[in-house]
């Protein structure tokens, strides 16, 4: 006999009638909703639970004011995954019992699933005014204003929820408390509440770790590096602590040790992009940016979404001079993120150093949209590389205004003075930038050329070789103004020699540097480096005040376009033909 059956005759029941077909028993109303209800319990049992909510429903047509039929049909309707009939019964749950505070936390809970989150809120607050000590109606409002963003808020219920919860609860309410504090970013709050956790429980490595966090960003380096140090003796292989350790090392001053806690990451995890993104920060940190290129290359093809890894791989592939490669990473960047200032700034610095102005000012301007101060200087270069002084004036001046102590700044103004020919202002702006930065040399070159030159003295100037020289002493190319004429075997083997002991000996080798000059049997040598070439210019007359941009900018050009060939070149003078093309544009 099933639970809806007759209990004389064992003929199933139907919800018609108030008596058995079979053997015309009289069934009372109460009888047939008991029959009823038991049916869906059933249902339920079996995991039938559409089934089992129509059983309540019958029920319900039979006593429309039975509580507990519309609780027992809305918790089968919710796991059948029929949410808006289940909130329907729910709502006539609150309409009948206005006090029941267990159907308003479980129809605030439907509610926040279906996306009706600011009713939700009200329904929780509803409940709490009918029991303000209900944990779950707590717990359901803090987590539901957690969900919202309303980190603040969310704190404030669950600091209150652990005051009242015993110790094991609150531990984990405290956990939400810092979190939603740490989602508000009022930090030094969240390591307060890290503190009592780690009263609670002094083994909770997840706590050490956010701990350990918060005070490396506070910049309370000795003891988050101790908070660390015990995470990792409780959990030694997460990976994510060890980065962690890692990144205060670095904040430390210690980027060697950062870069061994960096490898014990990636040893307990080799997919973790994190670890070989900040390894890569750190080896660029230690002047390795062969290295640090690799990694953050491994970095973006784990996290190919990552902006923050895409723009420090970028930063490292801007100062190794590979400006093509660079420029398609940053085209990608910003289709996908346009605001990002800093990846528009850096398209324009990619399309400076590769002579293309129109383009650099184009994207400076996006960049100054965005982040007005430091684009303002990058513009001012490009305008003064395409000698529209007057826009570069402007420029220049609106970037002095915020920032009125940059020697650059300073410098550039002078040097825009002197290619308008006002040389005494440009010896001016020159002195400034002096003042502000001794060492600066292209400051120190524009002083002497205002004071003793003039442009008609510069007439009589001649570049009469180039030479393009790899860091291990090999010719790469050589163009002569008079070809058939240039200077004799023995004279370039000794200069050579010269060359490299003044780049090694005087200036130490320093990849990017402007190296100087040197005066060698009445010949004047321009030496200049970029990456790991280096070019060595004979000239004849007074060296023009630009003449040092326009070298640099050859030596950028060869080597963004050569560079692959460079790597391991096992001396075959056909894959580097084209240098001796593109130096030669210097003496046009």
């Amino acid at each position: 006999m099933s639970d809806s059956s007759c209990p004389r005759c064992g003929l199933v029941l139907t919800e018609e009638g108030d008596s058995c077909r079979g053997c015309g028993t009289r069934i009372s109303d109460e009888e047939r909703k008991s029959l009823w209800m038991s049916k869906g319990e059933l249902l339920g049992r079996m995991g039938r639970h559409a089934e089992a909510a129509e059983s309540y429903a019958a029920a319900i047509r039979i006593d429309p004011q039975d509580i507990s039929a519309y609780e027992r049909r809305a918790a089968s309707l919710e796991k059948a995954e029929m949410l808006e009939d289940a909130i329907a019964c729910l709502r006539r749950v609150a309409e009948l019992g206005p006090s029941n505070v267990t159907a308003r936390i479980s129809l605030g809970g439907l509610l926040f699933r279906t996306g009706k989150k600011e009713e939700a809120l009200a329904v929780f607050r509803e409940a709490l005014a009918q029991d303000a000590h209900s944990v779950p109606a707590l717990r359901g409002l803090a987590s539901g204003l957690f969900n919202m963003g309303r980190y603040g808020e969310a704190a404030d219920l669950f600091e209150k929820l652990a005051a009242v919860a015993p110790p094991e609860a609150a531990r984990d309410f405290l956990a939400h408390a810092r979190d939603s504090l740490l989602g508000a970013d009022k930090k030094a709050e969240a390591l307060r509440i890290c503190r009592r956790i780690q009263e609670l429980s002094p083994g909770d490595a997840g706590n050490l770790k956010k701990m350990g966090a918060i005070l490396t960003d506070k910049g309370e380096l000795n003891e988050a590096l101790l908070c660390l140090e015990e995470a990792l003796r409780i959990e030694p292989g997460d990976a994510n602590a060890w980065v962690m350790r890692g990144d205060a090392e670095c904040m430390a001053g210690r980027p060697q040790n950062a870069v061994a806690f960096y490898d014990e990451a990636i040893n307990i995890d080799g997919q973790l992009a994190r670890a070989w993104a900040n390894k890569g920060i750190a080896l660029d940190t230690l002047n390795r940016p062969e290295e640090a290129a690799r990694c953050l290359e491994k970095g973006v093809e784990l996290e190919p979404l990552d902006d923050e890894i895409r723009m420090a791989y970028c930063e490292v592939l801007i100062k190794l001079g590979h400006f093509t490669e660079t420029l398609g990473i940053l085209q990608e960047l910003v289709s996908r993120s346009p605001n990002m200032a800093l990846a528009w700034m850096r398209i324009g610095d990619a399309q400076q150093a590769l002579s293309h102005h129109e383009l650099a000012l184009e994207a400076y301007d996006r960049a100054t949209s965005i982040d007005e101060a430091e684009a303002n200087l990058k513009k001012a270069v490009a305008y003064y590389n395409m000698e529209k002084y007057p826009e570069a004036m402007s420029a220049v001046d609106r970037s002095l205004e915020s920032e009125v102590r940059s020697d650059y700044a300073w410098y550039l103004k002078g040097a825009i003075h002197y290619g308008l020919g006002q040389f005494e202002e440009a010896q001016e702006c020159a002195e400034k930038a002096l003042a502000i930065n001794p060492d600066n040399s292209s400051a120190t070159r524009l002083k002497e050329a205002c004071a003793g030159r003039t442009k008609a003295a510069e007439q009589s100037f001649k570049i009469n070789d180039i030479f393009i020289v790899l860091k291990d002493g090999r010719l790469l190319a050589h163009v002569s103004r008079t070809p058939g004429q240039t200077l004799d075997e023995v004279m370039v083997s000794g200069m050579f020699t010269a060359v490299k002991l003044f780049i090694q000996e005087s200036f130490k080798y320093a990849s990017g540097e402007e190296l100087g000059r040197m005066e060698m049997g009445g010949i004047k040598i321009l030496i200049d480096q970029w990456r790991t070439i280096f070019s060595a210019v004979v000239i004849s007359g007074n060296e023009p005040f630009t003449l040092r941009k326009d070298i640099r900018r050859m030596l950028v050009h060869i080597y963004d376009r050569y560079h692959p060939v460079l790597e391991g070149w096992n001396g075959d003078m056909e894959k580097v033909a084209g240098m001796a093309e593109a130096a030669g544009d210097l003496l046009k």
